[in-house]
């Protein structure tokens, strides 16, 4: 598990914690630890603001460290049971990168569609912390409405280009 999560050679290993690191440090000051306790305990994090837990700072980690890593896995296992373990291909960043973007995306979603009080009642997140938790990290953030949470077509703010000749 080390290995496949912190020290291996693997392209698609090295971009997605790039990624990851590049979203948590739009609201960090510090990169995003990524040794093997962080990863496994990344449940745990504790952030504060002034003594304080900052939970959307929490959650954020939460949220990037766990996909992040769960990607990695998903990724590995498709590579070896394709048997592909001493090779890669050429456009396995581009598509580790549209896979990352698209898992963090589908977070993103599920938190905005979760804050729905008529829909899931006592069990819906509370509409402050999803905005806390995500704060800083959307695309043209400054130009969404306060209730951006209920609007659709918001996406984290690392975009995905499609690698040449692959749009037609």
């Amino acid at each position: 598990m080390d290995h496949i999560l912190t020290s291996c050679k693997s392209t698609a290993r090295s971009t997605a914690w790039l990624l990851a690191n590049e979203l948590w440090l739009k609201r960090s000051d510090s990169p995003l630890p990524t040794n093997l306790g962080d990863i496994l305990g990344c449940g745990l994090a504790n952030f504060s603001i002034k003594g304080k837990p900052d939970t959307g700072k929490n959650r954020l980690y939460r949220i990037i460290v766990s996909e992040t890593a769960f990607l990695i896995w998903k990724l590995r296992n498709e590579r070896r049971i394709r048997d592909d373990d001493g090779q890669e291909h050429n456009n396995i960043a581009a598509e580790t990168t549209k896979r990352w973007v698209n898992a963090i995306n589908k977070r993103l979603t599920i938190d905005r569609h979760m804050t729905n009080n008529i829909r899931f009642g006592k069990k819906a997140i509370n509409e402050k912390l999803v905005k806390r938790t995500w704060t800083g990290c959307l695309n043209n953030e400054e130009y969404l409405p306060d209730n951006w949470h209920r609007k659709w077509g918001v996406l984290v703010g690392i975009s995905w280009t499609p690698p040449p000749g692959s749009v037609r």
